[in-house]
């Protein structure tokens, strides 16, 4: 279908992966799906806070003032995206189970008794490859890149690719 030139602007192919690096060159590259590669980051800043309100929105007893959001900032630095998701689901499920909303401390208390899976690296390894294979500068967190700083990811894939991380 990809190659069949009757149906060009009628179909249009959306892929999702954390493995992009993975996927043909052929597949990635312009004409095909690679015209437009959005890299889909863990969010931060506003986007971050927005993702904790939904997170605690059902569970938590009240509104998160401003020093609670400091806290929730600070118990959830490492989550992605699927995270928030993930405790989210437990925060619901506990708060049913006690049969009403819980508190800012039995959040954290959750939060806190929450382990990361040993896979940091493996993250940082498919974040640099989002951002190297990113089609848009605009689409970037920083959209004046500077070619040196793309090679900095570069070498930086290479060393990750040099300890078996892929």
């Amino acid at each position: 279908m990809m190659s069949d030139p009757l149906l060009r602007g009628k179909v249009f192919w959306l892929l999702v992966t954390a493995r992009i690096h993975l996927l043909s060159p052929d597949i990635r590259r312009p004409g095909r799906v690679g015209d437009l590669i959005i890299p889909v980051l863990d969010p931060e800043g506003d986007d971050r806070v927005a993702f904790i309100r939904w997170m605690i929105g059902s569970s938590m007893d009240g509104e998160p003032d401003e020093l609670a959001l400091h806290k929730l900032l600070e118990n959830t630095s490492s989550f992605s995206a699927a995270s928030f998701a993930s405790i989210r689901s437990e925060l619901k499920a506990i708060g049913r189970r006690l049969g009403r909303r819980m508190s800012l401390d039995e959040i954290i208390q959750v939060l806190h008794d929450r382990l990361d899976p040993a896979i940091a690296e493996t993250r940082r390894y498919q974040t640099l490859q989002a951002l190297i294979n990113c089609t848009r500068r605009q689409l970037l967190p920083d959209p004046l890149i500077s070619e040196e700083d793309r090679l900095l990811w570069h070498q930086q894939i290479t060393l990750l690719e040099a300890r078996g991380i892929r």
